[in-house]
């Protein structure tokens, strides 16, 4: 995933393996008849894990697959809106969508907020925006982290559902939360540009949680084709991936 190299998951005779997706929904089985190695390229998406279910006892047991030697597996979440796994499914069709919390300048007028600590300033103040989160077995540390907006019909050529201003917070436990780095101004360019977003820690610190706030939506110019309503689409915050580089 993002770039890790992942090693062979080797599964014994008789058993069936499958592929676990995050909504523990088995996909892609197969009937081990020999001994059979299982990998995973973590370039073409994500999932769950990879488990090994023995005919014999229909016990379940977690196979060595791993990603930098650590499990596949990770869990997504949301404050609101639609499915969060889309953004980390490697498909720029699919994508999380929060709710209609937005103005049509793109100013949050929702209630989520969230307690960061700011390092530079040693404060802990409330962040306020929708959220996407994602919580890694074992902490990491980010070099970068790469934004695909939602991209459809209106939004490919708009920035107006993009991340404007946002902010990315990282928890050892998912309730205390720090500032990992955070993008003041808004998405130039046209939505169907990835961006990559480089860290700026002013500490070395990993985590096993990781929160991307999204404060305002779109930027200044969003609207740019006949017919367009730039009052409806920002009203909502819109991400097709979000994706990851670790050192």
């Amino acid at each position: 995933s993002f770039g890790s190299t992942c090693t062979p998951a080797v599964c014994v005779p008789g058993a069936n393996v499958g592929v676990y997706g995050l909504d523990n929904t088995a996909a892609y089985p197969t009937s081990v008849t020999a001994g059979l190695t299982v990998t995973l390229d973590c370039n073409a998406g994500f999932v769950g894990g990879i488990q090994a279910e023995c005919q014999a006892s229909g016990d379940y047991q977690y196979v060595s697959g791993a990603c930098n030697e650590e499990p596949i597996s990770f869990e997504v979440s949301s404050s609101s809106g639609g499915t969060a796994a889309n953004v980390f499914d490697a498909d720029t069709s699919t994508y999380w969508t929060s709710e209609s919390v937005y103005s049509s300048s793109g100013t949050y007028q929702g209630t989520q907020t969230t307690l960061v600590y700011d390092s530079d300033t040693g404060n802990t103040d409330p962040v306020s925006g929708e959220w996407v989160q994602v919580q890694y077995a074992n902490p990491k540390f980010i070099q970068y982290i790469t934004l695909t907006p939602r991209q459809d019909a209106n939004d490919a050529i708009t920035t107006c559902r993009a991340p404007g201003m946002w902010m990315l917070a990282g928890s050892y436990d998912g309730i205390s939360w720090r500032v990992a780095f955070s993008n003041p101004g808004g998405w130039t360019g046209m939505a169907q540009d990835s961006k990559v977003f480089y860290a700026t820690y002013s500490e070395y610190m990993d985590y096993s949680y990781f929160r991307l706030i999204i404060q305002t939506t779109g930027d200044g110019m969003c609207c740019f084709y006949s017919g367009c309503s730039a009052s409806a689409s920002r009203e909502l915050a819109s991400l097709a991936e979000w994706q990851f580089t670790f050192q």
